[in-house]
Order: structure tokens, then C-alpha cells, then sequence
């Protein structure tokens, strides 16, 4: 359990092993950027073998099947880390620490329970109408995601139509 000061107790050997800042001298917030780090250039093994691949074989690189397995990795990475990172709070005992769990001021829930996990008292929103919030606000995510993809289409068509067609004058520079 962290101490006052947000620091974790003494173990001779930080990070080398599952859970062994329950035990150290590391404040929390360092503890966390380094199993951050930890889990960043783990998962980054997926994508660096792919684009080898992909180097390797020759394949075209600008590909809609690369590109939408960069996006599905991204989407899976910041899920798990998501995940990772709870997992971590809970173990460590820091969980009213971290900048991502703390609730909105002005949030009031329709009861409030018990957190079986931590034992403190949250405000507790059912869980169909929380799926009904999420499911109101899909068509303005749909309409967001077509803007950003219209504007990346029409950034990549640019950089291919310089690269591969334009001759004209700076033709070197761009």
C-alpha cells in the first residue's frame, strides 16, 4: 500500500518482476510511466513485425489492409493499457490517485454503493442507462470519424500525387 507521501515501501529490484512496486521506494507516478513504457515497447512487437514484413516483401505501404491493421492496433493498445493500468492501481493500492479515475465534480449518481474492489462509496448509474448515453452519441462519432477519414484521404492522395505524377516546377523539394 502507498504511504502518504504517494510512495510505495522498499524492493531491491524495481519492475523486474509482476507486481514488485507493491514492495518499493518508487512514487507511483514513476512507477506508472515505467510500466507504461514497459507495455508500450511490448506491444509495439506486433506493428514492428508487420511493417518488416511488409518492408521485405516489397508490399506497398500506402495499403488500406496496413493501414487498417495500424488503426486496429492502435485502438487495441490503448484499451489494454486502459485495462493494464487499473489493474495496476488496484495492486499497488493507489487507485484515488491517478489523474484518469477521478470523477466529474458535478456527477450524481441515482444511488450510492459499495465499490467491491476498493470497499469506498461511488455514485452508481444503471448500467442500460449508461449503454443508452454511448449508443446517443454514435451518430455524431460517425459523422467526426467520416470528417477525419474525408481529411486524411485527401492528405494522402496529395502526398501520393506529388510523389508519383507532379513534374513541375520545385518538383525535388516536395
Amino acid at each position: 500500500m502507498a504511504d502518504s507521501g504517494g510512495r510505495l515501501p522498499q524492493d531491491p529490484e524495481p519492475l523486474r518482476r509482476e507486481g514488485a512496486l507493491t514492495n518499493s521506494n518508487i512514487p507511483t507516478q514513476i512507477g506508472f510511466y515505467f510500466a507504461f513504457l514497459q507495455f508500450y515497447f511490448l506491444s509495439l512487437t506486433p506493428p514492428s513485425v508487420l511493417g518488416f514484413l511488409v518492408y521485405l516483401f516489397g508490399l506497398n505501404s500506402y495499403s488500406i489492409t496496413f493501414s487498417s491493421l495500424m488503426v486496429i492496433w492502435s485502438i487495441f493498445f490503448t484499451s489494454l493499457w486502459e485495462r493494464r493500468e487499473r489493474e495496476l492501481a488496484v495492486q499497488w493500492g493507489t487507485h484515488h490517485q491517478s489523474k484518469t479515475e477521478r470523477r466529474r465534480a458535478a456527477f450524481k449518481g441515482e444511488l450510492v454503493i459499495d465499490d467491491p474492489i476498493t470497499g469506498s462509496k461511488v455514485s452508481y448509474v444503471p448500467v442500460w442507462k449508461t449503454w443508452a448515453r454511448r449508443a446517443a452519441s454514435v451518430p455524431g462519432i460517425i459523422v467526426g470519424a467520416v470528417g477525419l477519414s474525408l481529411v486524411v484521404s485527401a492528405v494522402f492522395t496529395i502526398e501520393v500525387f506529388l510523389k508519383e505524377y507532379y513534374r513541375g516546377p520545385l518538383h525535388e523539394i516536395l
